[in-house]
């Protein structure tokens, strides 16, 4: 496995910089729409790390999605649940800034272009987190590469998703065999196969892509844990030896001093977790120490794979031993929620319940706690006590997140029982708190069971 890393300069630096310097960034007074869609409530007139944190992820995205997110800012609520304190002036700039990325020729995309000249005659697979980002990719390639055929997953419906994949990765995902004979059906998905297939987030778990060598990451996640689990889509059982390459594009911003959030946003995140802010605000980065770190230090991770070359074992070792950098993909999760999934959850009603089957150990219930403006989880055992720390807001993130193979436990079970199970550990969160239950309420709970 040959890991390279392809730096770029990426030419919206100078627009994000704009951006910040301009101080017009900050959250309006609060109102029905100050809150994120967990509750988080940032303070009128102040910052919001998480959102300059999604922002800077998203100027190293493409120029598409620079253009998106420049007209969201451009208009009063074009963010549904955040608006800013001087709209009128951040219009003005934002339309000054619109118009000169018109005129910008994003090196990235050459980069790119370079690679897929060079294995233009291999399968390819292109992850990228934001749609607009995916969408310029395909326009770009099918004009770029007209004699290949580009395939997405993105937008793509439910009941199509299986098709697309097996377009691109027959044999990964059986639909023929290395040595089958010319039939129908063989013909019908040789006739449709797909070359290059852009994917996005929703496929870097439980798919088979090994039909493909080569993995280009154009946007980079921000836990190396979500990397390994991208490189694990090709290192599957194959029928041959061979050699996979994996290119990770790094951007120049992640180590401009201009752009640096510093020490002084590393422990400004860390004291707002102390705080017991709400777990919107979570670093992006989590190491084993639960402090949080700089974003450029996942840069700094792949670096060191610039010219490293690994034997399969060393690979192997390297997706299992992932998980000890203790990261957090929560971002990525909230970046990935659309406009409508959004809607809908806020209609939800606060005290829905539901049950998994899930072998997590101990844990037997998780409980999302309201709090005034703020937002908790938490995690209980089988007894009622508190499994973490109560200021601990990434793990229950971890824990919850559901895999498509997770049963859905089906059988009845003693709402009454429930009930006072739920209350017993609310009485062990209010205690480590210090809080009275008449000021929480709570938004949902999830039932483990073996």
């Amino acid at each position: 496995i040959h890991l390279k890393t392809v730096e770029f300069q990426n030419v919206y630096n100078p627009i994000l910089k704009e951006l910040k310097a301009s101080n017009l960034l900050r959250r309006s007074a609060p109102s029905e729409y100050a809150a994120s869609i967990f509750g988080d409530s940032v303070l009128a007139g102040k910052a919001d790390p998480l959102f300059e944190a999604r922002l800077m992820h998203q100027f190293c995205s493409s120029g598409a999605q620079v253009k998106a997110t420049l007209e969201n800012m451009n208009k009063e609520g074009g963010y549904e649940r955040m608006r800013f304190e001087a709209q009128a002036e951040l219009t003005l700039l934002t339309d000054a800034l619109l118009d000169k990325i018109a005129t910008m020729h994003d090196t990235k995309l050459m980069k790119l272009q370079e690679i897929i000249s060079a294995y233009a005659q291999e399968k390819i697979v292109i992850f990228c987190i934001y749609k607009e980002t995916a969408k310029e990719l395909f326009q770009f390639l099918q004009k770029s590469f007209s004699q290949l055929n580009i395939g997405t997953t993105v937008d793509v419906k439910p009941e199509e998703l299986e098709n697309v994949l097996d377009y691109f990765a027959p044999i990964a995902n059986d639909c023929i065999t290395v040595d089958a004979e010319i039939t129908e059906h063989t013909e019908r998905i040789l006739e449709k196969k797909i070359d290059i297939l852009i994917a996005s987030e929703a496929i870097s778990e439980g798919f088979n892509l090994q039909d493909a060598r080569i993995l280009i990451n154009y946007d980079l996640p921000w836990s190396v844990l979500q990397l390994a689990q991208r490189m694990g889509r090709l290192m599957r059982p194959w029928h041959e030896v061979r050699e996979l390459l994996i290119f990770n594009f790094l951007p120049d911003t992640m180590f401009d001093k201009e752009l640096k959030h510093g020490n002084a946003w590393r422990e400004r995140l860390h004291r707002r977790n102390e705080e017991q802010q709400s777990f919107a605000r979570l670093p992006v980065l989590m190491p084993n120490d639960n402090d949080a770190i700089r974003l450029e230090a996942l840069g700094d991770v792949l670096q060191q794979f610039e010219t490293v070359d690994l034997e399969l074992n060393e690979a192997m070792d390297f997706i299992a031993n992932a998980t000890n950098v203790g990261t957090s993909s929560v971002l990525d999760d909230l970046a990935r929620i659309s406009a409508d999934e959004s809607e809908r959850l806020l209609k939800l009603r606060a005290g829905f319940r539901s049950r998994i089957a899930k072998n997590l150990g101990d844990p037997a219930l998780y409980l999302l706690i309201a709090l005034r403006a703020s937002v908790f989880p938490a995690v209980f055992d089988e007894k009622g006590a508190l499994m973490l720390p109560p200021h601990e807001v990434s793990r229950p993130l971890e824990l919850l997140r559901r895999r498509r193979d997770d049963e859905i436990y089906r059988d009845d079970f003693d709402p009454a029982a429930l009930d006072a199970f739920q209350e017993k550990c609310l009485a062990a969160w209010l205690t480590s708190f210090g809080e009275t239950r008449e000021k929480v309420r709570v938004i949902c709970a999830l039932h483990f069971t073996a």
